[in-house]
Parts: C-alpha cells; sequence; structure tokens
C-alpha cells in the first residue's frame, strides 16, 4: 500500500528544494490544506513526477483556462494533492497562499540552493536560444508578481558568479540575461543528472555548449587575420568560417 508523504517538505533534500521553487513559481499552496499545480498540457507529464514524490496515485486533469494571463490556448494539466503537513511545511519556508497577491519572500535555506531556483525556472521561466540579426545566443529569464522574490534571485545570481542584473518592471518584475552570462547561469543551474523539466534541460544542455565571438576567436588563434570574426559579424558566419558542430543543435 502506498503511503502519503506527509513529511515530503521537512528534510530539505535537492529534490524537496526543486519542487519548493516549482510550487513557489507556478503552483498555489491553498490555507486548508492542499497544494495545487497547473501547468501547460503539453508537460503533464511532469506531474506526475510530483504525484510520485508526494507518494500520491492522483493523475493530472486535463482542463481548459480562459485567462488573459495565461500564454497559449489555456490548455493546462492540474494537479491537486492534499496534506495539511506539507503545506504548513511551505508556508514556514515562505511559500504562501494568495502569492501572486503578496510580496513574499523564502526561506535562506531556499533562495541559496540551485535546485530550489531552477524548479522556479521550470514552473515560471525561460531557457531557450534566442536569435537577433542571424545571431544565436542562449536566454534566461524569470519573472513574478512581487519584487521581493526577484531581488532574491537577484542577490543569488550575484553571489554565485559576481553578475548584477536588477529587477526590472515590466507588467511584473523580471530578471533576463542572455549571452555568456546565461550561458553560465544556466551551466549552473542545469548541473548534469539534475531534476527538471524535459523540454527545457534538453535546451539547458544546447545553451551550455554555445560559443561567443570571442571565445570562438581564442580558440582560433592561427587564422590569418582576414578570416577573423569582428563584434557585428553574424553568429552564423562564424560558425561557417570555424567549421563549429554547434550549428548542428539548432
Amino acid at each position: 500500500m502506498l503511503r502519503r508523504n506527509y513529511s515530503a517538505f521537512e528534510v530539505l533534500t535537492p529534490e524537496a528544494k526543486y519542487w519548493c521553487g516549482f510550487i513557489a513559481g507556478d503552483g498555489c499552496v491553498i490555507s486548508r490544506g492542499s497544494i495545487q499545480l497547473n501547468i501547460s498540457w503539453k508537460d503533464h507529464l511532469h506531474l506526475d513526477e510530483f504525484a510520485k514524490f508526494m507518494h500520491s496515485r492522483k493523475k493530472p486533469k486535463e482542463v481548459f483556462i480562459k485567462d488573459d494571463r495565461i500564454w497559449g490556448d489555456g490548455h493546462m494539466a492540474r494537479l491537486s494533492i492534499c496534506g495539511r503537513d506539507s503545506t504548513d511545511k511551505l508556508i514556514s519556508l515562505g511559500i504562501v497562499p494568495r502569492k501572486c497577491k503578496v510580496d513574499f519572500v523564502v526561506c535562506k535555506e531556499l533562495s541559496c540552493s540551485r535546485d530550489f531556483w531552477r524548479g522556479m525556472i521550470d514552473s515560471d521561466g525561460s531557457v531557450y536560444i534566442g536569435k537577433n540579426q542571424g545571431q544565436l545566443f542562449p536566454v534566461l529569464a524569470m519573472s513574478q508578481s512581487g519584487k521581493n522574490i526577484m531581488l532574491q534571485f537577484s542577490d543569488y545570481v550575484r553571489a554565485i558568479s559576481g553578475y548584477i542584473f536588477e529587477p526590472k518592471p515590466h507588467s511584473v518584475w523580471k530578471v533576463a540575461m542572455n549571452g555568456n552570462k546565461a550561458r553560465d547561469i544556466i551551466n549552473h543551474l542545469y548541473y548534469d543528472g539534475c531534476l527538471g523539466l524535459e523540454r527545457k534541460v534538453v535546451t539547458a544542455e544546447k545553451c551550455k555548449k554555445w560559443k561567443g565571438i570571442r571565445e570562438l576567436n581564442r580558440e582560433q588563434r592561427n587564422l590569418a587575420w582576414r578570416t577573423r570574426i569582428k563584434p557585428g559579424d553574424t553568429y552564423k558566419y562564424a560558425l561557417k568560417i570555424f567549421q563549429d558542430p554547434l550549428l548542428q543543435l539548432f
């Protein structure tokens, strides 16, 4: 008989921290004692992993949500799991009910964890290959309605890398980065064998292999000056010169 894991968040293992981040990003802690996750239907199998973590046999439900704040067609997967002990623990960690209405912060143990931030990015952030004027580059971004949680993310990025990215106000608070800096943070967050949303883990692996123009120049010191790449040259042109296998990834 499968017994519910009511103490799932009592010991903050890397897996528990990841799910804390996933819930903080795109989940909901309901004060009457349940956890609800709503994600795009194409990622519904990821909710099976959360159910397994909670020792639950529940399966995500297919729902259609009409809300201007939801990207896409509103085709969603929803999973609700009851557990007063788990919700009480999440609240004590800073993941509170109605967090979209509250400028919440999480405890230090979570705010200093790459597993927690990877969970938030998987649920409510972006990892992708951007393109501008033929140049390909990795992009990492995350947004939340509350400023304080984004300040915690900004502080974490600064602590591990020295990079400074202050949250910018849009319709929400957002931290975004690209190029070498995005690749470095992605490489730190999406380490080998980590738990993560499959499609973002795959994209993260591509981002980790990306090389900037300066790096390509440094690797090809023996090139004649006429073939050296200069800032402003397209990335596809750079790859053609250096015959870099990275082009095959896209």
